[in-house]
């Protein structure tokens, strides 16, 4: 099973005592960061880096801006909240099937590879 980090744990843990709301469970994570589920059905997510909590939250300020709520029957959570000084976003859950991380997406520019 995933075991965030200590630090992630906190960010996420200060960002739900900010906003009023109770970290639940772990639902996930990966090389991006964790997810928890919170008392209120919305899901916290708390990055490791800022280039890749940058990259998720522009790719799911733009699919609020175009109002985009699913992609070929998948399901897309809706931006909630942000917390850009803890690199923290919070969304909607969505049920099966469903496009959750954009922290790996480039928007408007391409990706920096090297030679």
């Amino acid at each position: 099973m995933f075991d965030p980090s200590k630090e992630l744990q906190e960010r996420a843990t200060a960002y739900a005592t900010a906003r009023d709301i109770e970290l639940k469970q772990v639902l996930g994570g990966g090389k991006d960061g964790s997810v928890y589920a919170t008392n209120f059905g919305t899901a916290v997510k708390a990055f490791r880096q800022p280039d890749t909590f940058n990259r998720e939250l522009a790719c799911y300020m733009r699919l609020e801006e175009m109002e985009v709520r699913n992609v070929l029957g998948h399901n897309i959570p809706r931006l909630h909240a942000v917390d850009v000084s803890r690199h923290v976003i919070e969304m909607s859950i969505v049920q099966p099937p469903f496009l959750l991380d954009f922290a790996s997406a480039y928007l408007d520019y391409p990706p920096d590879f090297s030679d």
